[in-house]
């Protein structure tokens, strides 16, 4: 699949996707849209009040995104080579 065979799928729902046009189905895509767009809203509510707790240890990642951690790692010691000179 190149990224040219995809299409902008707008379901008239908030956001939009790309989907190979073969495989688009219009009233299940749209269902599971909304699903998981209600579900992610729901979840963002949740954040913002665990924010709030006194309880909360702030950091920029929890321990199941370790490998979100490392890829950012990654990218700010490749940063930090190319503005040293050292990647030349």
């Amino acid at each position: 699949m190149t990224r040219e065979a995809l299409k902008r799928v707008e379901a008239g729902l908030p956001g939009s996707w790309y989907r190979d046009p073969a495989h688009y189905q219009r009233e299940l895509d749209s269902a599971l849209w909304e699903i998981t767009n209600r579900q992610d809203a729901r979840n963002c509510e949740w954040q913002q009040q665990g924010l709030q707790s006194r309880e909360f240890v702030h950091g920029v990642y929890v321990p199941q995104e370790f490998d979100a951690h490392r890829f950012a790692q990654w990218v700010r010691e490749g940063l930090a080579a190319n503005a040293s000179g050292a990647s030349r």
